[in-house]
């Protein structure tokens, strides 16, 4: 409550930077997209190293990841949308709500994620691989990255609160650095 009303009159004094704001928010997006395509593209090289099962394995896992992107996104949107809506009527209680409601949300599916990779992460492989062990190789990639997968989404709320109230480079610059 106390951030919210210092962005309040940090907007009243400075005015609209919208300009640097979405740039800010292109930035914020870049390095996760980069990654994500990075992990599935290798110019064409393989990694003998790994083994081909381990390689597909992850790979046909991976794809959940644009999935949980996707609802942390939808989350994320919606949350920045009513935020800034309620800071700019100055009506710090709607904003408190939203927040606290997106939270909510998050944790919802973040439970449901977590049930998800635990219990149908077997179906799903075994209608994308090709036979048993890249289903056990894409199996483990996914239970070994099922808490990052649902801290994903109340990671994006806060964030998008943040962006709500206009303070973009602290998030920014944590995502950037963390790649």
């Amino acid at each position: 409550s106390l951030l919210l009303n210092a962005t309040i009159r940090a907007r009243e004094e400075s005015g609209s930077e919208f300009l640097s704001y979405e740039q800010q928010r292109v930035v914020a997006q870049r390095p996760a997209a980069v990654h994500e395509v990075g992990r599935h593209d290798h110019g064409g090289r393989s990694r003998p190293q790994l083994g081909d099962h381990a390689v597909a394995g992850v790979s046909a896992a991976g794809n959940s990841f644009f999935a949980v992107f996707a609802l942390s996104q939808l989350l994320g949107v919606g949350t920045a949308a009513l935020i800034s809506h309620a800071v700019g009527r100055k009506d710090q209680a709607d904003a408190n709500m939203v927040f606290n409601q997106s939270l909510g949300i998050a944790t919802v599916l973040a439970v449901l994620t977590l049930v998800a990779v635990f219990t149908l992460s077997g179906a799903y492989l075994n209608t994308v691989s090709a036979d048993p062990e890249t289903v056990e190789q894409g199996k483990t990639f996914l239970h070994w990255s099922a808490l990052s997968f649902s801290a994903q989404f109340a990671l994006i709320s806060m964030g998008a609160a943040l962006r709500g109230t206009g303070i973009v480079k602290p998030g920014t610059i944590i995502q950037v650095a963390t790649l």
